[in-house]
């Protein structure tokens, strides 16, 4: 039975900021905590992707931190959504196009390729942003969030 956590405050800044930079504005993405990912208590992340509506719910574990290894699995995992285009292409016209026992070698061996040159990615693009002190902050005039809520501004909830 699943475990309602709270996001916390950097986590869900964190995402944002990283779907703004890697140009995710028009996915819905949600983030979620969960003590085990997908059944694995190792796994430190993990996303679900619905291409066809845009949206995506990363799933991050519950003991998550604000430092390296936590920002990063969060930039890992939106770079899954970013890179899904390529993966529904290999998905729905190369594999279909292999007989089986191809089509199995092939999709094993690109998910591994894959996997690797995500986590790579990801390492890269944290190491820049820290390295250029950009700022975790959204761009103004955005409203969405990496829940499923709409954002006010502290002026608009006022009602000033």
């Amino acid at each position: 039975m699943p475990v309602d956590f709270r996001v916390p405050k950097w986590l869900h800044d964190y995402a944002l900021c990283w779907c703004d930079r890697l140009g995710l504005n028009d996915w819905n993405v949600a983030v979620r905590l969960e003590l085990a990912i997908d059944g694995d208590e190792t796994t430190r992340g993990a996303v679900e992707i619905y291409q066809n509506i845009h949206k995506a719910i990363i799933k991050i574990r519950a003991d998550v931190e604000d430092n390296a290894e936590g920002q990063q699995t969060v930039v890992h995992e939106l770079l899954h959504v970013k890179h899904e285009k390529i993966d529904q292409l290999v998905r729905d016209v190369v594999l279909p196009e292999l007989d089986k026992q191809a089509a199995n070698v092939v999709r094993s061996v690109y998910l591994n390729v894959l996997e690797e040159f995500i986590e790579l990615e990801s390492c890269l693009l944290w190491r820049l942003a820290q390295a250029t002190d950009a700022p975790v902050e959204r761009k103004k005039g955005k409203k969405r969030d990496a829940g499923n809520k709409v954002e006010k501004k502290p002026e608009e909830a006022k009602g000033v």
